[in-house]
This record gives C-alpha cells, structure tokens and sequence, in this order.
C-alpha cells in the first residue's frame, strides 16, 4: 500500500500554488479572461486536491502496518483519527466550493468571479496545509505549510484596517454640515488604502467592497458635491460598511497568534516594575495585536509610552473580551477553518514562542 508520506511534496506543491496565486493582478482583467484563467486555474486546483483527499481518506484506515509508520506507535491512532476527521470535512468544503465554481461560469460580474476564486484557493490551502500538518506530525517531519507567512499577511492587513477604520469612521459621525468636506478627506482614505502594499495582500471580497465605495465617494464629488442628501446617505454607508473590515479578527490565523501574544506577554511583564515604561521590544510584539481591541488600540496609537500596568490591564481586559472566541493555543488544528495555528505540534513554550515569532520574520512582500 502506498505511504501517506507520498503525499507530503504534493501537497506542498498545492499549498505554494494557491498562496502563490496573485488574484489582485486579475483585477483589470475582463470577465472573459478572467473565465478562461483564474477560474479554470481554481476549479484545477480544487480538483487535484480533491483527489488527494480522497485517496489519503481511503488509507488512514489502513495504515498503521507501513514500513515507514512512526516510531510513538502510541500516537498513530490518534493521528489517523484527527487526519480522518479533517478529510470528511475537507470533501464538505470542497463539494461547496464545486457549486460556487460551477456557478460562476454563468455569472455575469467580475468582481464575484474574483472573489469566489480567491475564496477556492484560500479553502482548498488550508486544506492541504492542515492535511500535510498532520501527516508530517504523524512521521516526525517539520511542517512547511506557510502558516506563518499568513499569519504574518494578516497581522499586517489588520493593522491597515485598522487605521482606516479610524480616519473614516470619526468622519462619518460628524454632524456638522461639512459634508463635502468629510468626504473629501474620506476620499484620500481610501486612496491611501487601494494604494498602499498590504492592498493587494487583503481578500478579493474586501477589496471588491472598497472600490466599489471608493467609485460612490468620486462620482458623488465628481458631482460637484451638491446633492447634500445624497451626501449624508453616502457618510451612513461609509460608516456601516467600514467597520465591517474588522470582521479579519474572526481568522483562525489571527485567534491562534493573539491568543499565544497576549498570553506570552502577560506572563513575560505580571512580575516587572509596574511603574517603569514598556520596553521597544514589548512594544512591538503587542502591536501585532493592534486592531483586537479598541481600549489596547488607544493604548498603543497613543503618543506616550504606556508604563507595564497600563499594558498588563489592557493585555487583561482584550483576554477577557476574546472569550469564547478564542481557541487554545495548544490546539493544532482548527476543524472549523481547517487553519493549522502557527504553533503546529509544538507543545513546549520554547518551541511555541519560536514558531509564533516566525510571523514577525516576514514583511509585507
């Protein structure tokens, strides 16, 4: 019987394929084009994946008599458990993005297009990622399933949307008669957005909302900005669709990474001086976290230094807002978004905060 093992520099390769796959280059292309490339080249993907799911489905039953089965004969049960359990939620995942792939050879709007693709290659990644996570624990290999170059993609997004968020959210809620003004100035917002790098690292169906309200604010100051009525609905959408950017904190990659940070930090300054001010080097790890919490937020944007007890309660106060939310740090898998967290299988504090701190390793391409 053939090994689970085989499967490792494929997968591999599947995961490189869709993180590598620059979906914001498509964003000039026709409808047309984009049917006959992304589409196709998604739908290709989904289906060799999809192979593969079902033939390592077929062997987790039967595996445990290999020549190259781990040497924790303890644990091979366990594993093979966990990679079954990912596999039936892998052909429900892949079986929904079949229908929205099929259904986008009759749509008639670009951006859906991009959108449904990009959200095929970002499922059928994680899926292989979880899978070649746990095949690669089963034979004591070191995973390379990218977990931490996402994660550290979505720690810089978040804190784009963040700030964006800030700008334009304070201008929509100015009831003075400045209308013309504040969309101006929310205009440059969102240029300053569209044209910055983590532009092109955020998910199509973000950016398909943010250029969609960008072409409202510039036809609407196109018309000479005259029609205050319109301007006032306009402020209401902005303010209602912005804070929806926020949503980035539900990934799985950024509930895994916070989770460990507020936890490691909290635990690396409960015992320093509460009075002296925060080091540059806490300081940066807790501006991974910016967008998590608004109260940290403010902490952190604002222009002194906070000392240890004002980031130690803050640090407190966001644990405690995550909640149910959170997941534990020890977990390797989440089945819920089949996102492998950054830690993978190791358990030990050493090993864990190094695993974590890849993300920092890794700048905005």
């Amino acid at each position: 019987m053939t090994s689970l093992s085989r499967y490792i520099p494929i997968l591999r390769k599947l995961i490189n394929d869709a993180h590598d796959m620059e979906i914001w280059s498509f964003e000039d292309a026709s409808l047309a084009r984009l049917k006959v490339t992304l589409l196709l080249d998604a739908r290709s993907l989904k289906d060799s994946l999809a192979e593969i799911v079902d033939s390592v489905a077929e062997l987790t039953g039967r595996h445990e008599g290999q020549n190259d089965a781990p040497s924790k004969q303890g644990q091979n049960r366990e594993l093979l458990e966990e990679l079954d359990s990912i596999c039936f939620i892998a052909k429900m995942e892949m079986s929904n993005l079949e229908q929205l792939l099929r259904q986008m050879e009759q749509e008639d709007r670009r951006w859906q297009v991009l959108s449904v693709c990009d959200r095929s290659l970002g499922t059928c990644g994680r899926i292989a990622s979880a899978i070649e996570a746990i095949i690669c624990s089963h034979f004591g290999r070191n995973s390379k399933n990218r977990a931490s170059e996402r994660t550290a993609t979505a720690i810089h997004v978040r804190r784009a949307y963040t700030r964006f968020i800030g700008e334009v959210v304070a201008l929509t809620e100015d009831e003075s008669d400045m209308i013309a003004r504040n969309v101006a100035k929310i205009a440059k917002s969102f240029a300053g957005l569209v044209g910055s790098e983590e532009y092109r690292l955020m998910r199509a169906h973000d950016r398909w909302q943010i250029v969609e309200l960008q072409d409202r604010i510039l036809r609407w100051l196109r018309s000479e900005a005259t029609d205050l009525e319109g301007g006032r609905s306009l402020l209401q959408a902005i303010g209602a669709s912005a804070p929806l950017l926020a949503d980035i904190n539900n990934r799985s990659e950024l509930i895994a990474w916070d989770q460990f940070t507020i936890g490691h930090l909290i635990e690396t300054i409960r015992y320093a001086d509460m009075e002296q001010l925060v080091s540059d080097e806490i300081l940066n790890r807790a501006g991974t976290l910016l967008g998590r919490d608004s109260k940290l937020d403010s902490l952190l944007e604002g222009e002194e230094r906070p000392t240890v007890v004002k980031l130690l309660a803050a640090l407190i106060h966001c644990r405690e807002q995550m909640g149910h939310i959170c997941q534990s740090a020890s977990s390797a898998h989440s089945l819920s978004g089949l996102e492998p967290a950054v830690f993978a299988k190791d358990k030990t504090p050493e090993k864990s905060e190094n695993a974590a701190c890849e993300a920092l390793d890794h700048p905005v391409p």
